[in-house]
């Protein structure tokens, strides 16, 4: 994959408008009415300090309440019930119309991440910890969603703040002269404060990841925990990672909540300077409370304009990564702008001078050069890191030769695109995944449109129809996550089942057959035997029992061909195979 370079803050903040920008009807609507809402208060305390001012005015008269006050009163009162009826309509449809836009900003997002991630090739995933990829699914992806919240917040505050401060121009000049001294120092310990949040949020999400993958890994092998008696060590391990991601969260608190208190001194520190001032200025009382009203209110936008600033630099950080880490990540297998589809094809594999490394310092296969020929069954033998299974990844492209060729029917498989490449071909790995629903459903995974017949055809092939006739619902049986309610045999007729059902021309079995005992083994190698039969068949293998019918055996050691030819050739010559299979069959007498 190609590495990139992590965007610049201009370049992160363009692209996080640029999945806000198709919900800019809504967002502009929400907005509208916050802008709207922000009015209300001023409105209210207007008529109210107002009123005040009034009342204080006939009792220097000698008469506290004359008979026009019910008539003002009266007026006071439905203009603040009409400023705050004003208030509940603009902040419901402002609630409505943001929420809709973060939660629809999300679901771009989630779905774009999801879509890059399936057309990584699978050394991406090598490289990447899955607790990584979960929190940025997670926990990025949901601090981004924030984002339509935030963009309110950062337009919305200081349209507040300016009817806050032309109330409080209004009611005093002087009082206002005396509290703007105090509004830089209020800026300089908010860009203070937030300096580092984007850092520390970053250090934060990567604490988090670790307790995630050590969780993933445990949760995901069970079996393996319990059967060396780890739970003790495991718990301790998340611990320690869980302890470490608290610490770093707590260093960005820490920061974030010295922020409302700090503000919040220096508005206590302003509104003494206020006190003092409409006394010394002489500021008429209703005119005096209108203003303390309005700087409390522009005080209030201050310092939520700072936890906005301080909330904007971890989005900034969740972004950071969700670009840098995933949606950035040009994948190194990918089908170039020429690409063709690939015809019906024979089966004729070539392997031309390959070589391959997943660093390019430690090579896996070295000057590979191979003819597989249509309808042949060939075997891929040799012992463990030999480079069987990477040798057979090449021909679908799940990685890509760092030098050489790879021919199917005499294109360059780089030359064809890769879905028509790969619908061609059926693969059984090693691990038989299954995914959460039903057996028909998994069987059908390659071929969601296949008729019933199809799928138990495909199911008696890989003697797979008995066992699944046997439960609870049949072929409608819910095989729950990863297939844990089958036995390991079961998933693999199951796998190869899946494989079948999709007609492929090329067949490629990983140690398919490794989870069933040798009676099942027995039965299943002679159904398969049928569907080989006109289709290009590669077999990795270990038993070297189970491929003594190939038409061709190419042993590979330490990356390279050591040996080829078919079962009685290589027992001849005396070579490496013999001494596997010999080895092997004395095991097995023994």
């Amino acid at each position: 994959m190609d590495s990139p370079a992590p965007p610049d803050r201009q370049t992160l903040i363009r692209r996080l408008l640029s999945f806000i920008a198709p919900f800019r009807k809504q967002l502009t609507l929400g907005l509208l009415c916050s802008a709207f809402s922000a009015a209300a208060l001023p409105i209210a305390l207007k008529a109210l300090t107002g009123f005040i001012d009034q009342v204080k005015g006939n009792s220097a008269a000698g008469a506290l309440y004359p008979p026009e006050t019910l008539t003002e009163v009266t007026q006071v009162g439905f203009t603040i019930v009409g400023a705050y009826t004003g208030l509940l309509f603009f902040r419901f449809f402002q609630g409505l119309f943001l929420s809709e836009v973060a939660q629809r900003v999300g679901m771009l997002i989630r779905r774009a991440i999801f879509a890059h991630l399936q057309r990584m090739p699978l050394a991406f995933f090598h490289n990447q910890r899955t607790g990584a990829l979960l929190a940025t699914l997670t926990n990025d992806v949901n601090r981004l969603q924030n984002s339509a919240m935030l963009l309110r917040d950062g337009v919305v505050l200081p349209i507040q703040g300016l009817i806050y401060l032309g109330t409080m121009l209004w009611a005093s000049l002087e009082m206002a002269a005396v509290t703007l001294v105090t509004v830089p120092l209020m800026v300089g310990v908010i860009q203070l404060i937030t300096r580092t949040l984007r850092t520390l949020s970053t250090e934060s999400q990567s604490r988090l990841a670790d307790a995630t993958s050590i969780l993933s890994e445990t949760l995901s092998a069970p079996r393996v925990v319990q059967a060396f008696s780890a739970e003790e060590r495991e718990v301790e391990r998340f611990n320690q990672a869980n302890e470490s991601a608290f610490q770093a969260a707590m260093r960005s608190v820490r920061r974030t909540s010295l922020l409302t208190p700090a503000v919040d001194w220096i508005g206590a520190v302003a509104l003494g300077l206020v006190l003092y001032a409409g006394v010394y200025f002489q500021v008429p009382m209703g005119r005096f409370l209108l203003f303390v009203g309005a700087a409390n209110l522009l005080s209030g936008s201050i310092s939520g304009f700072g936890n906005v600033r301080g909330q904007f630099e971890e989005l900034l950080g969740a972004a950071d990564r969700i670009f840098t880490q995933v949606l950035d990540v040009v994948p190194s297998i990918r089908d170039r702008e020429d690409a063709l589809p690939l015809p019906r094809m024979l089966g004729r594999v070539v392997f031309e001078e390959v070589s391959f490394g997943y660093e390019e310092a430690k090579p896996v296969l070295q000057n590979i050069s191979l003819t597989i020929e249509p309808g042949e069954i060939v075997a891929f033998v040799g012992p463990t890191g030999a480079g069987k299974s990477t040798l057979a990844d090449l021909i679908p492209r799940f990685n890509d030769p760092t030098s050489g060729q790879v021919r199917i029917d005499g294109y360059d498989i780089k030359s064809i695109t890769i879905t028509s490449l790969r619908q061609q071909i059926g693969i059984v790995p090693q691990d038989s995944i299954l995914f959460s629903g039903t057996i028909k459903s998994n069987i059908a995974y390659g071929k969601p449109d296949a008729t019933d017949d199809e799928i138990r055809a495909a199911a008696r092939a890989a003697n797979a129809h008995e066992f699944i006739q046997a439960q609870s619902q049949g072929y409608e049986t819910l095989v729950g996550e990863r297939g844990t309610t089958l036995s390991g045999g079961q998933k693999q007729r199951l796998a190869i089942a899946r494989a079948l059902l999709t007609d492929p021309h090329i067949l490629i079995f990983d140690e398919a057959t490794s989870a069933l005992d040798a009676q099942t083994e027995s039965v299943v190698q002679e159904a398969l035997g049928t569907w080989f039969k006109g289709r290009t068949t590669i077999i990795i293998a270990h038993r070297l029992s189970t491929i003594v019918n190939a038409d061709k055996i190419v042993v590979l050691q330490d990356g390279k061909i050591a040996e080829i030819g078919n079962h009685a050739e290589l027992l001849a010559t005396g070579g490496l195979y013999s001494l596997l299979y010999n080895a092997q069959q004395r095991g097995i007498d023994a």
